[in-house]
């Protein structure tokens, strides 16, 4: 969506109010892990040294997004740190969860 000031009549924009892309953005294709997925986003940083950096964003399995990790030096480190991620939060999930909230055997019938 484009916002546009107005004041009166113009022959030039000024653009103040208009949204743009931020330059040199580029999303990546998404990968899946366990159930989850993430999708990578590759910008560029420096005025006279340019360099690219990578950043992940993880979507739980409802397709929420629930972490964003920035600042890999390329796509095969960001899906590694995305992975131990996921891994950690499974293990997180898997201790947080009590016998009791596992269930019980039922008994055998006389």
């Amino acid at each position: 969506m484009t916002w546009y000031a107005r004041t009166g009549p113009r022959k030039k924009e000024s653009g103040k109010f208009r949204s743009y892309s931020q330059t040199g953005l580029e999303k990546g294709t998404g990968q899946q892990y366990r159930g989850w997925s993430f999708s990578f986003v590759t910008h560029q940083t420096g005025s006279s040294v340019r360099r690219s950096l990578t950043s992940v964003s993880i979507c739980g399995p409802s397709k929420n997004q629930v972490a964003y990790l920035r600042d890999f030096p390329s796509i095969q480190q960001a899906a590694s740190a995305a992975q131990k991620w996921i891994d950690h939060a499974l293990r997180r999930s898997l201790v947080a969860t009590t016998p009791k909230d596992v269930g019980t055997i039922p008994a055998l019938p006389k």
